[in-house]
């Protein structure tokens, strides 16, 4: 039998870290597909570029350097306002090099004639890119639902906190 210490099974573990290459929010008011069945890319705000990924303006993450990242997605569903016993289906889904990546996931909510009713959902993944790789984020709206809804900001009125909560952001961290 062969006895471990401590040090020798830490020695066995990959170390790895964690480091912010870019961060994003959107300062849209609301980002609504124009109908059912119809994708409407996700912006994140202004455009940026670092020495690792890159954002346009219209949401495309451009990965400029290969390695493994961690992709924080952030979306405020919002379901919209609509005829009661009716129902908002928002579905939430993400390309990679112009492929759906995973799959899209869904949400329902009945709709309400004088209430939205909001929410905000987090995806976080792991991603291995290839320099030059693309992930774009997409909302749309599924046909068995109404045509309303779709992402949203959250306004807090008063006291010392962040005052609002975006409609969709971003955290992209690097493995190291």
């Amino acid at each position: 039998a062969k006895n471990f210490t401590v040090s020798d099974i830490i020695s066995l573990v990959p170390t790895t870290s964690h480091s912010k290459v870019l961060q994003a929010a959107s300062v849209a008011v609301s980002q609504n597909p124009s109908a059912i069945n119809t994708e409407l890319q996700i912006e994140f705000g202004p455009a940026q570029t670092t020495t690792n990924v890159s954002l346009s303006l219209a949401g495309t993450l451009t990965f400029n350097v290969a390695g493994d990242y961690t992709i924080e997605f952030n979306a405020t569903t919002s379901s919209g306002v609509g005829v009661i016993n009716k129902k908002s289906i928002i579905m939430l889904g993400i390309k990679s090099n112009g492929a759906y990546f995973g799959v899209p996931v869904g949400y329902q909510t009945a709709l309400n004639a004088s209430n939205s009713f909001t929410q905000t959902r987090s995806n976080t993944f792991n991603y291995t890119a290839l320099a030059a790789d693309t992930l774009e984020f997409f909302v749309f709206r599924d046909g068995f639902g109404d045509n309303v809804g779709g992402l949203a900001n959250l306004r807090i009125n008063g006291g010392p906190l962040p005052q609002e909560v975006a409609s969709a952001s971003l955290i992209v961290s690097k493995l190291s």
